[in-house]
């Protein structure tokens, strides 16, 4: 071969001259975050065209941020078009090329934030998101569905939390939850998880980037969500961050342990339910044979009121107290009577001729005529005279009269 031959770390010195040099250095770049993460002190972007989305992507761009550097932007969110002032650099051990910025700015809404916020509002339309179409939670669950990644710390902290709980039967259907191929994933589990019929589903996944998260706005996945026979749990990143799959569930959580507190009642939820039921069973007892009893007495009284010997001693009462009224009407009626008696009788006492004898007078009749005047009488007449105690026999001897 006449051409010369060089290297791998010749050829990777010279690409890093080339590419550190003067061309390169302070430039400006414009693009989309699709992709994003921190670890430490540095965030991590992939940067892609604005008009590029989904298979459409050609070519991305690796972006580090160091501590250095200058960020003007308000946030720094998936979907976000920025402005970037920096350098390119080559990192020889591995071969690639990544963009450091000395300078970021917003540089206007990404294609990504503007289809999002487009599904969004046609999921609302449909009534996905509508609060009167969730379903309840089941408040016993024997079977647990949980649709997530196999490995990760997501499925521990759930059997971490119902183990103190409620001993629940767990089956985890295992998908990707971030990716590309995260979305097929996801709804071909949860196609699976609703065959089994559980008494209820978790689809779950831990935090992470928007870019981490975008696999759960995806339409398929968020219509399987909403048209699930069985009730679904949707806890997917941090509270900071809200899915469309979040929104489509009938209950959200903010964690995956928050969805785990969810499930059915607690061991002492039961035991509390418990003690209140048999508190109410045996104040609806109480009531009831209350209620019992005074039926009881009630019947029991009207019984004995029907009774011969019951109808006897009413009518007893009855006569007893007619003859009290009537002993006291004859009293009052004799006491009226014999009050007029009295007064008649002094009426009478008063009127009694005899009477006047008393007083020493006397009655005098000639023949059967009462003689009233010394005229009435001659002498010889025989006159009868009535006085107190007789009567006496007399002729007259003489008259004397007076003026």
């Amino acid at each position: 071969m006449n051409k010369p031959v060089y290297s791998v770390s010749d050829l990777s010195s010279f690409i890093s001259e080339v590419l550190q040099g003067s061309f390169f250095h302070n430039i400006c770049i414009r693009g989309e975050i699709n992709q994003l993460s921190k670890k430490g002190k540095f965030t991590y972007i992939t940067l892609i065209d604005s008009n590029e989305q989904g298979e459409n992507i050609s070519s991305v761009l690796n972006v580090v941020i160091g501590p250095y550097c200058d960020v003007l932007a308000t946030s720094l969110n998936v979907g976000d078009i920025v402005l970037m002032s920096g350098n390119l650099t080559y990192y020889k051990a591995r071969g690639t090329i990544s963009f450091w910025p000395s300078v970021i700015k917003n540089d206007g809404e990404g294609q990504e934030l503007i289809r999002l916020e487009k599904l969004k509002q046609k999921l609302h339309q449909m009534g996905v998101f509508d609060p009167l179409k969730k379903k309840e939670l089941p408040r016993i669950v024997h079977n647990l569905a949980v649709v997530t990644s196999n490995s990760g710390a997501v499925i521990n902290d759930i059997r971490s939390t119902l183990k103190s709980r409620f001993p629940v039967k767990i089956k985890v259907y295992s998908a990707l939850v971030q990716g590309n191929e995260a979305s097929n994933s996801l709804i071909k589990a949860l196609d699976l998880a609703i065959k089994d019929e559980p008494d209820l589903i978790i689809l779950a996944r831990g935090g992470g980037s928007k870019s981490d998260l975008a696999p759960f706005n995806n339409e398929e996945l968020v219509l399987k969500v909403f048209d699930s026979p069985i009730p679904i749990i949707s806890a997917v990143g941090h509270q900071v961050d809200t899915s469309l799959t979040d929104l489509a569930a009938d209950k959200s959580a903010i964690t995956p342990t928050e969805a785990a507190t969810m499930v059915g009642l607690s061991l002492k939820e039961v035991e509390q339910n418990h003690i209140n039921y048999r508190s109410s069973l045996k104040s609806i007892i109480s009531r009831r044979v209350d209620l019992l009893n005074e039926r009881y007495l009630s019947i029991k009284k009207r019984f004995e009121l029907s009774s011969p010997s019951a109808l006897i001693k009413i009518k007893e009462k009855e006569y007893q107290s007619y003859r009290e009224k009537l002993k006291r009407v004859l009293s009052e009626r004799y006491g009226i009577i014999k009050n007029r008696l009295e007064q008649k009788k002094l009426l009478l006492a008063s009127s009694n001729p005899l009477n006047i004898l008393e007083k020493g007078y006397a009655y005098v009749y000639k023949g059967e005529n009462k003689v009233t005047s010394i005229e009435e009488i001659k002498e010889e007449d025989l006159l009868k005279v009535f006085l107190r105690g007789g009567e006496l026999e007399v002729i007259v001897k003489g008259k004397k009269k007076y003026e």
